[in-house]
């Protein structure tokens, strides 16, 4: 049996005060169980081998691989940007982007930025810059659980798809992270096309013929130009000898 001394010291350990019509009883189912520890203290465990997990399992972890939200977030700090900055890659091009804090863009028509972003701050940033964020045309519309795609359809014109896709994260692991909130007055703005009841329905969206270059050109452009101008005019003066 405990002693009150003994019990005394397990309280003050444990930082708990006993009442004095519990201690007798305390006492009690605290022997008894230090009593059974005892009893199994006395049995032969020598050819036991000891047993740390029960499945079996040994170093059982995933390949360690790059998370490109990680990545993502880490050129959102490199470029010092964040949720809801509004960017385009030259004062003269037509197309705007705003971003989101996953790392992605949606793009802005030339109309819907003079209707609804005007008083919203243009960050320029570089064609090279502009393309570390992939483009997103994922939709939830706000103050709903409705969420939509967007079809661009014109120069300044695109159609707005309901998308009806059960667990689309299923087919597209960054499905959530893709998704940009839209105000009712942005989404009015659009047409309303057939539903998509699938994620490889979601159009991709690039430039149309006629548009500045597509996004990459000016990165390719720019490296021919700047260091490599030596081969580029070695190249055209090639060109004109052939042509003689």
């Amino acid at each position: 049996m405990l002693s009150d001394t003994e019990l005394d010291h397990i309280a003050k350990l444990v930082r708990v005060s006993i009442a004095p019509e519990r201690r007798e009883q305390l006492k009690t189912d605290l022997s008894s169980i230090l009593d059974y520890i005892e009893k199994l203290n006395q049995a032969d465990t020598s050819s036991v081998e000891p047993l740390y997990q029960t499945t079996g399992l040994i170093n059982a972890t995933r390949d360690d691989q790059p998370s490109f939200l990680r990545h993502q977030i880490k050129n959102l700090e490199i470029e010092k940007l964040s949720e809801g900055d509004v960017i385009k890659s030259d004062s003269t091009d037509p197309e705007s982007y705003m971003i989101n804090k996953y790392g992605y863009k949606r793009l802005i028509l030339k109309n819907i930025f003079e209707k609804i972003f005007l008083n919203k701050q243009i960050k320029l940033v570089t064609r090279s810059v502009a393309n570390k964020f992939p483009t997103t045309n994922i939709y939830k519309l706000e103050n709903t659980e409705n969420i939509y795609a967007l079809e661009i359809s014109g120069e300044d014109s695109a159609i707005m798809h309901a998308l009806k896709v059960a667990n689309p994260q299923n087919q597209d692991p960054e499905f959530h992270n893709k998704i940009f909130m839209i105000s009712e007055e942005e989404f009015n703005q659009y047409p309303q096309g057939i539903a998509y009841t699938s994620i490889s329905q979601v159009p991709v969206y690039s430039r149309a013929v006629g548009s500045p270059p597509p996004e990459g050109f000016g990165e390719v452009f720019d490296l021919l130009l700047g260091q490599v101008p030596h081969t580029l005019n070695r190249f055209v003066k090639v060109k004109s000898i052939l042509k003689k």
